[in-house]
């Protein structure tokens, strides 16, 4: 095997597995960075909220910014990853991610919620739309450059 065969071989690629076991794999990645960003986010959160007079006023936006933007940057790597299926592998990653959170809020919650059942469900199929947006703008665009005339 020559130079330029074992160059283009690219092993262990994501490109070279099935579409599906393919997508799984980058939304995974894509879950990992997300939960990396969540709990750098929360941590800046839970900072910003603590040098507030009151606390409790910011809380429930800062937690859905941190929630919406970690969305965001998980679609964002998974696709990445993937360089292609923007649409699932930001669903994937998105859908895992909201598993992710109802599990840990079933764990530090007491089952009472400031919402109701139809503005919860709005609120993750948000972050699913936003883990979907991240994949899109995560998409390689091409060097489209512009002619000098």
């Amino acid at each position: 095997m020559g130079y330029s065969e074992r160059k283009s071989r690219k092993k262990g690629r994501s490109e070279d597995a099935p579409p599906l076991v393919s997508v799984f794999k980058s939304s995974l990645m894509g879950f990992v960075a997300a939960l990396a960003s969540a709990l750098v986010l929360w941590i800046a959160a839970s900072a910003i909220a603590y040098a507030n007079d009151d606390p409790d006023s910011v809380v429930g936006a800062l937690g859905l910014g941190v929630i919406y933007i970690s969305a965001l940057i998980g679609g964002f790597v998974s696709v990445r990853q993937n360089k292609k299926d923007a649409l699932l592998c930001g669903i994937v990653s998105g859908a895992m991610l909201a598993l992710c959170f109802f599990v840990i809020s079933l764990f530090f919650a007491d089952g009472s919620s400031s919402y109701s059942f139809l503005i919860e469900l709005i609120l993750r199929g948000a972050m699913l739309l936003m883990s979907v947006f991240g994949a899109f703008a995560g998409l390689n665009r091409g060097n489209k450059r512009r002619r000098r005339r």
